[in-house]
């Protein structure tokens, strides 16, 4: 099941229900729904940092915190090697909204910290790029900023 195919009508426009008034962004019932779905589907883990096995990582990606969003958040990031991290920030339609990071780091933990501004409330997918000397790794999740 395409969770979409609830929030939009067959011509692709938000549904009443879930219009926040704009005709493209959602309300907190559609974003609830999503919230739920995605819940729904067990991609979400609970797990911390210290539980995961990292030794088969080359780079990690972990859920940023707080999420929800409301002015800042941290993105953690576990390298086992220096590497380039790319993170960019992406609206639920596919549209960049914000780079968080574009730099080299050296291997081990680091909290990335950054300000929403003045990004609306909504769910957002947020990913990483490494690139290391072999071979870039990409990994997404998602985050909702709530105002």
């Amino acid at each position: 099941m395409n969770i979409f195919d609830e929030l939009a009508e067959a011509d692709g426009t938000i549904k009443p229900m879930y219009d926040s008034g704009d005709g493209i962004h959602l309300n907190d019932a559609g974003h609830y729904y999503i919230y739920e779905e995605i819940i729904g589907t067990g991609i979400t883990s609970t797990g911390s940092f210290e539980d995961m096995d990292q030794s088969n990582l080359p780079a990690m990606l972990l859920q940023n915190y707080p999420n929800p969003v409301s002015t800042t958040t941290i993105f953690p990031v576990f390298l086992q090697k220096p590497a380039l991290v790319e993170i960019n920030i992406y609206s639920i339609d596919g549209k960049l909204v914000s780079q968080v990071t574009n730099s080299w780091f050296d291997e081990g933990y680091h909290s990335i910290n950054w300000h929403s501004g003045s990004i609306p409330s909504g769910l957002y997918l947020y990913r990483a790029t490494f690139k290391t000397q072999s071979g870039n790794i990409v990994s997404s999740r998602l985050m909702s900023i709530m105002r």
